[in-house]
């Protein structure tokens, strides 16, 4: 993105993106815990297990558009930055980074907390 295209965040507004990627990693990691134990005995009953593995995809995508929406929310900032922070783009920054990492830590996660349901037959 060229400089001149940078946007200036305004003083007490967090872009809605980034707000989105800020939680989207909280909230697909919740789903994917919870509704998986909601999912687990309908799939035991029917005796597939495609339910579970639809609901971990789509809480990846979740999570991955968390990403992908902070590290372009980060890119659109305006490339100075002092460690004060003093400026609504510098805190903006800090939290595109926060969510970048949370989002990434929420990824592995929800895939760590796959494997056994892609290894072991949930329904024993």
């Amino acid at each position: 993105m060229p400089s001149e295209a940078k946007v200036r965040v305004q003083t007490g507004h967090t872009p809605a993106a980034l707000r989105w990627g800020l939680a989207a990693g909280f909230l697909a990691f919740g789903i994917d815990h919870g509704a998986s134990f909601v999912v687990r005995r309908p799939a035991c009953a029917v005796g597939s297990m495609q339910p579970l593995h639809v609901l971990t995809l789509v809480c990846l995508v979740l999570a991955i558009s968390g990403l992908y929406l902070s590290w372009s929310t980060m890119r659109g900032l305006p490339a100075e930055k002092t460690e004060e922070g003093g400026q609504p783009h510098d805190r903006a920054h800090f939290q595109a980074l926060m969510a970048i990492l949370f989002n990434m830590s929420f990824i592995v996660a929800i895939i760590a907390s796959a494997v056994p349901r892609w290894m072991l037959h949930v329904c024993e």
